[in-house]
């Protein structure tokens, strides 16, 4: 779904990939994250195993928006 938003915002626009990548490693990694944890464990009542799935898909969002960025940045396409 984040990768469906991205595309679609940024459409071929670098300026756009490149705050795309920011937003989605740098701020909506924490709060995933932290939603991830808190469901898992409201559901599981197992804070060890909600906490390293947690990690795990932080972890897998944050290589996403590095890979936005590092696309953004070694694009052809022009900046408006």
């Amino acid at each position: 779904m984040v990768n469906f938003i991205v595309i679609k915002v940024s459409l071929r626009n670098r300026k756009r990939w490149i705050i795309s990548g920011v937003v989605v490693s740098l701020l909506w990694t924490p709060i995933a994250t932290i939603m991830s944890i808190l469901i898992i464990v409201y559901y599981t009542n197992n804070p060890f195993g909600a906490g390293a799935a947690g990690v795990a898909y932080g972890l897998l969002l944050f290589v996403n928006g590095i890979v936005f960025l590092i696309t953004a940045l070694f694009s052809s396409t022009k900046g408006k």
